[in-house]
Parts: C-alpha cells; sequence; structure tokens
C-alpha cells in the first residue's frame, strides 16, 4: 500500500512540475502565408519571451535548428532611419497577440530587409518556429509548415 501511495505521489509531483514548465495559454500559431506567425498569450497573466524566435527544419533526422534573422517584431525599421538598439526580451499581455512580420524563408533578410552579401533561401522544406519563454528559458513550438520552391 505505501508503494501504492508512493508512486502515486511521485507520478502527481512530475505531472504537476510539467505542467509548470509550458506557460499556460501561449501559442504560436501561423496564417495564410507561409511564414506568417501570431504568438497568443491566453494565460492570466504577462509572459515575457526572447526577441529572437528560432526557426527548426525537418530533416530525416528530426529537427534543426537553422540560423536566420527573425525577430518578434510587428514592424520593420523605416528605411533611411537609423536603427534603435533592439530589446532582448518582448512582454506579450494576458490575453493579448503579437502578429509578427513574416519570415520571408531567407538567412539574412528573413524578415526585415538587410543587406547581406551571402543571403541565401532556405526553402523549399517543413519548418516551425520557436519562442523562448523568459527567465526560465521554456520553448514553445509552433505548427509546422512548408516554405515553397523560390520564385
Amino acid at each position: 500500500m505505501a508503494i501504492v501511495r508512493r508512486a502515486a505521489v511521485i507520478l502527481l509531483t512530475a505531472t504537476m512540475m510539467a505542467a509548470a514548465a509550458q506557460p499556460p495559454g501561449l501559442t504560436l500559431a501561423g496564417g495564410a502565408r507561409p511564414g506568417s506567425l501570431n504568438i497568443a498569450n491566453r494565460g492570466g497573466g504577462p509572459v515575457t519571451i526572447a526577441r529572437a524566435i528560432g526557426v527548426e527544419r525537418r530533416d530525416r533526422d528530426g529537427w534543426t535548428a537553422v540560423h536566420t534573422e527573425f525577430n518578434a517584431v510587428s514592424s520593420c525599421p523605416i528605411p533611411g532611419r537609423p536603427v534603435l538598439a533592439a530589446k532582448a526580451a518582448v512582454s506579450i499581455p494576458a490575453g493579448g497577440n503579437l502578429k509578427v512580420v513574416p519570415w520571408q524563408g531567407y538567412t539574412c533578410s528573413g524578415q526585415c530587409e538587410n543587406a547581406c552579401m551571402a543571403d541565401i533561401y532556405l526553402g523549399p522544406g517543413t519548418f516551425r518556429f520557436v519562442a523562448t519563454v523568459l527567465p526560465m528559458g521554456d520553448r514553445v513550438t509552433g505548427l509546422n509548415f512548408a516554405m515553397p520552391p523560390k520564385h
């Protein structure tokens, strides 16, 4: 009886810890266009994420992070104007949404127009976005989406 009770306590504790690790209500959803991202916080309090959004590509061995420029921003800097220092984190209020400027599939100009000599298109392929919740570093992954061949 004591062994069964102890196993139940261990299982309950593990379940509670797993539930606490995921921020309640934070979702990463795509849109009609490949590379679109909407980050929604349906939880009861604000959630802070790293400004840099990870992009992963599915290959035969699983998911691999790709090097690209993609950030949780709702607009790009105006060309010709100085870029202000970017914040390292973004806070999304309870019930809030952040419609992110879409990822274009490129390494340097993946999101906003950046001059880059070695800009490479990473598609076609299957990708997903990954947000990092701060301060603990928990990862929240979005659904898979397909980037089409370059046209």
